[in-house]
């Protein structure tokens, strides 16, 4: 089994567990100092860092990248999948498929985590199954039709939507 740490770069989820905080190349130092194989990355977003560095920084600690994180989205952002705005459902997809297309640049996948929603009752999920709302088209059927356009990760391409 390999091991991964996240090395977090978003102030607003400084509380979160297993995460290094510092700066980044002392990040990637200290997941390989306390022996880790790779690294999950936590970005503001997409043009935080250009591949090329991550890639110098992975090759100089020797370290691996499990996954990009996609919850800047939400935690520094304010973007839901589920938001009941429209176009902040548009932003958030846009903003995960660009973390897709980073995450694919490394060969890694990206993770949705918070940016699915919240769960709150008023959430256009919750709406649904509690029968108050009819689908118009719901967000995370969106998400699968538009990432399967994405030639960054192949998988998602073959899923049925």
């Amino acid at each position: 089994m390999k091991s991964a740490i996240t090395l977090s770069q978003v102030p607003e989820a400084a509380a979160g567990p297993f995460v290094f905080h510092e700066p980044l190349a002392e990040g990637f130092a200290s997941a390989a100092k306390h022996g880790y194989d790779s690294v999950e990355l936590f970005f503001p977003g997409p043009d935080f860092i250009t591949v090329d560095e991550v890639k110098a920084l992975a090759a100089k600690h020797d370290l691996g990248i499990a996954a990009v994180g996609t919850g800047a989205g939400m935690v520094k952002h304010g973007l839901s999948l589920t938001d009941p705005d429209p176009s902040i459902r548009k932003e958030a997809l846009d903003f995960i498929l660009q973390m897709i297309d980073f995450g694919g640049q490394l060969g890694c996948p990206a993770i949705l985590g918070s940016m699915q929603g919240n769960g709150a009752a008023t959430s256009p999920v919750n709406k649904l199954s509690n029968g108050s709302q009819k689908p118009s088209n719901p967000p995370v059927k969106q998400l699968v039709n538009t990432a399967s356009l994405s030639s960054t990760n192949p998988s998602i391409a073959t899923r049925p939507t």
